[in-house]
């Protein structure tokens, strides 16, 4: 069941950007106006080693929704490209760890990506 329809990933992960030494970030910045580049990025604490892909969960308007990342460099990484804010899931597959990051939270983003 989806909980918000205009944020269909909102509070399908468990709301938390980090848990079981695993973290989801992510760093945006304006490539034109309302155009956004947002560079999500999965990582570990040191002492965990990340060797199974990851599944990013992105907005429903994107295509290829679901996106399976192989890690490089101990790190997990994905390029989108959007007009505003959404909520972001991710699955670790090699312990089933959900993460979940909502960009509109993220205090060092462009306001108005934020707002949209």
């Amino acid at each position: 069941m989806k909980i918000n329809p205009r944020d269909p990933q909102k509070g399908q992960w468990g709301l938390l950007s980090r848990r079981n030494g695993w973290w989801l970030t992510a760093k945006v910045k304006q490539i034109e106006s309302d155009w956004y580049q947002t560079n999500l990025l999965l990582t570990s604490e040191p002492e965990k080693e990340l060797s199974g892909k990851v599944l990013f969960y992105l907005h429903d308007s994107f295509k290829n929704p679901i996106r399976k990342i192989s890690p490089r460099n101990r790190k997990a990484e994905l390029k989108t490209w959007s007009y505003g804010a959404f909520t972001v899931g991710a699955v670790v597959e090699q312990d089933g760890t959900t993460l979940e990051l909502d960009l509109a939270e993220l205090e060092d983003a462009p306001k108005r990506f934020r707002e949209q």
